[in-house]
């Protein structure tokens, strides 16, 4: 599982969905966090986001990333 790969604190979802309506972007995101089993102590700190930059959303969370870890 990604999730006890990369221990997160934020998952991205981005790209096509991003492109789709409020109304469905809204349902998908429920569907993802209800079979997005975080495991052990990370249920209680990692989230779950939907990044609304369309095709630059990797780039963007990638870009966060890289700006939080210097900070550490």
């Amino acid at each position: 599982q990604l999730a006890m790969m990369s221990d997160a604190d934020t998952y991205i979802i981005g790209g096509g969905v991003c492109s789709t309506s409020a109304e469905f972007r809204s349902w998908y995101l429920g569907e993802v966090k209800r079979h997005f089993i975080l495991p052990g102590e990370m249920a209680d700190y990692a989230t779950l986001e939907l990044m609304e930059d369309g095709d630059e959303a990797g780039a963007r969370g990638a870009a966060l990333y890289a700006r939080d870890e210097v900070r550490r």
